[in-house]
């Protein structure tokens, strides 16, 4: 303990020297006493790891028993010291008897998503109000209820910030003209919310009705997939009113999504179901081989999986046993990505959503099981009870040069499971990555000095090369994700209150003097520990330039994170700059 005397009228700094040994929460505990009174302080700090952080995750069912390959060979580059790779991986097996497991992975990648438009907060609400019920009788592992409620409650509040006078939403907060698109997202989210108990402001939800209604009975053009999603929505706030045309049409003898949204609208109308033999009727919807025709454009969100979740639930409000709703759903779930989700957000939570809804009408065992696992020299018995689950760590450090892991139980029932290997992205650490995006990052002090201390302003530039680009073939949905040392805090100049830096731009021009283009977002995040930019799109091969100002705060020898560019809906685009220090003097 150290102890600080402070006279009457005066004040005194105190400095406190730690260093940062693993990720997580750090506290500090402060306390001072004066006569016969105290006080104390907890103040809590984020330690986040300097390293681009991966993830695998190999998830699948078992009879009896079965070997997965890790993939430890792909991961760790033979020229980077070991030790360092260990020190920052972790390696998890989680076990269970319900098919709930397989959307832990998808759930987990939805709660973490760091961005916010209209979709991510529509595609995150939507599964989590629809299986808030089997999180909370603890099906799902990973997740609990307390932190669905927070993200819930989060959720629908930010979608009514987005919500434009109209009624409509805009794609983000502060837009005033709707979104189209979002706008069908955020409706069906909050009509699937207030479904489940949610409650939803009804005023406003009636407004959105109202701008939706007089969307779809307007002249403009629209595609047959947004007016059959549009009455979807339309009828599950009692809005929608089949009409004597056919609802049902087919295209080649086979069904498309704008089919299924439309006998979901159908069935939630209140129309009758087809009365028995149910085959008759699907044999009329499909003729020929039961298939859903995938559209040929995936749409404004790269939807690449979401028709076959609307077909999914389409089967599944008819019949949960038909052999449609068993094959859509073995086609998602082999849709799933190894990283644990889907494509992207919308289609993460397209997924989640029909698969939670699928699952809820499948029975499953309730007996105990005992599993064995063996990896290298490591063998476990353990015990798995009911419709629960079990997760256990293994020792990344013991068994590095062992990529088989076996698994066997006792039973003829299908085990489920779930392994997640996280480690640093060490060849990213050292020379960067460049697939769509070449992205460079300078920090300049703007006193004049080399040096950066204590009180000085520095301004941030990223530079971002892209190539191949034109108006017709534009990168759209672009985010800069600009994470700052802990030296750093941003300068939010659109403050009144804060600090005014850098040159006016001139804002008639496209160009920097050097060249580059000028990049003008459509929404930016300025956060404690990073900040965020989106562009809506680039349509021109070339340079790209941000730039903002930071102040530098605490002295010390900091890590300077990769600073990652990415298409938020084809995240496989992306470019990240290697990983460097910061030095910060004294003032």
């Amino acid at each position: 303990m150290i102890r600080y005397y402070l006279g009457a009228l005066d004040s005194t700094q105190v400095r406190i020297k730690g260093e940062a040994l693993s990720t997580g929460v750090a506290s500090v505990d402060l306390s001072g006493t004066i006569q016969d009174k105290t006080d104390a302080v907890k103040l809590e700090v984020p330690v986040h790891s300097g390293h681009t952080i991966g993830t695998d995750v190999l998830i699948g069912s078992f009879k009896g028993d079965t070997k997965l390959t890790l993939p430890l060979d792909r991961v760790l580059e033979k020229r980077f010291q070991n030790d360092e790779f260990i020190e920052n991986s972790q390696y998890k097996l989680t076990f269970s008897k319900t098919p709930f497991l397989r959307m832990s992975g998808g759930i987990s990648y939805l709660l973490q998503y760091p961005y916010g438009c209209i979709e991510q907060t529509s595609s995150r609400l939507m599964p989590l109000v629809a299986l808030r019920g089997l999180i909370d009788k603890g099906h799902v592992p990973e997740v609990t209820v307390a932190t669905t409620d927070k993200y819930i409650k989060a959720g629908v509040d930010r979608l009514f910030m987005m919500q434009t006078e109209s009624g409509g939403f805009g794609y983000w907060p502060g837009n005033k003209n709707p979104h189209k698109m979002g706008t069908l997202y955020a409706m069906a989210a909050l009509s699937i919310a207030k479904k489940n108990g949610v409650d939803v402001p009804e005023e406003r939800m009636q407004k959105s009705v109202s701008y939706l209604q007089s969307l779809l009975n307007s002249d403009e053009e629209l595609s047959e997939t947004f007016v059959a999603f549009g009455s979807y929505v339309l009828s599950m706030n009692n809005a929608f009113k089949p009409s004597t045309m056919d609802l049902l049409k087919r295209v080649s003898g086979r069904s498309t999504e704008a089919d299924m949204f439309m006998l979901l609208a159908r069935n939630n109308s209140g129309t009758p179901k087809p009365s028995k033999p149910k085959k008759k009727f699907w044999n009329i919807l499909y003729p020929q081989r039961l298939d859903i025709v995938a559209p040929s454009i995936f749409g404004e969100f790269n939807a690449r999986h979401r028709y076959k979740a609307v077909a999914l639930l389409a089967a599944n409000s008819m019949d949960a046993d038909h052999p449609l709703a068993h094959r859509m759903a073995k086609e998602l779930l082999s849709g799933m990505e190894s990283n644990g989700f889907w494509t992207s957000t919308s289609d993460t939570g397209w997924a989640l959503y029909a698969l939670g809804e699928y699952y809820k009408n499948q029975k499953t065992s309730v007996s105990s099981e005992n599993i064995n696992v063996k990896w290298g020299d490591y063998s476990s018995n353990e015990t798995l009870d009911g419709k629960k689950f079990k997760t256990i760590d293994l020792n990344v450090s013991s068994n590095l040069g062992n990529s088989a892991l076996k698994l066997k139980s006792g039973t003829n029932e299908p085990i489920y499971y779930k392994a997640t290997l996280k480690y640093p992205r060490l060849g990213y650490a050292e020379k960067g990555h460049s697939n769509g995006f070449h992205v460079r990052k300078t920090i300049e002090n703007q006193s004049g000095s080399g040096n950066i201390h204590v009180g000085d302003i520095v301004q941030v530039r990223v530079d971002i090369d892209v190539k191949g680009l034109s108006y017709n073939n534009p990168y759209s949905y672009v985010v800069i994700d600009d994470p700052l040392p802990s030296g750093l805090v941003a300068i939010n100049s659109a403050i009144k209150t804060e600090e005014q830096v850098g040159k006016k731009d001139d804002e008639s021009s496209y160009w920097n003097s050097d060249g580059t283009y000028k990049l003008v977002p459509n929404f930016v995040e300025f956060k404690d520990d990073r900040v965020l930019v989106f562009k809506d799109r680039m349509y021109w091969s070339g340079t790209y330039q941000y730039i903002y100002y930071a102040r530098a705060i605490i002295k010390g020898d900091f890590v300077l994170p990769s600073t990652k560019v990415q298409l938020m809906y084809s995240p496989q685009i992306s470019g990240f700059t290697p990983k460097d220090r910061i030095q910060i003097s004294a003032r």
